[in-house]
């Protein structure tokens, strides 16, 4: 006699394996979704360089307009700087004529009794 007994307490043996062909599915779905979750990762980085980018564009141009207003504004204190010196020169000038001047002015004046001054 051979004598089968069914386990009814629901204890049963290590489940059987089903195939290597279970074990690639698996995987497959495992390397999907990673490569699914990269490639998320992969746009969503695409976009900050694209996003980074032109701000760094946008701020080159800005930077190359603040250098062209700074060299502009250096000439114009250039020029103003000479504008002052000629000012300057012809002040100088002018009075050193008007003390060159004065002595023969003072002297006429007495003579004549009028003021040095108009």
């Amino acid at each position: 006699f051979v004598f089968f007994f069914q386990a009814e307490d629901g204890i049963r043996d290590v489940e059987r394996s089903r195939g290597l062909g279970d074990v690639y599915k698996r995987q497959l779905s495992i390397v999907t979704n990673e490569r699914i979750q990269l490639e998320q990762q992969a746009k969503s980085y695409s976009e900050k360089l694209e996003n980074v980018t032109a701000e760094r564009k946008a701020l080159e141009l800005e930077y190359a307009h603040n250098q062209e207003v700074a060299n502009q504004y250096n000439e114009d204190i250039t020029k103003l700087k000479e504008e002052f010196d000629k000012m300057k020169k012809m002040i100088t000038n002018t009075f050193e004529d008007e003390l060159k001047t004065t002595p023969s002015m003072i002297a006429s004046a007495k003579k004549g009794g009028k003021s040095p001054h108009k």
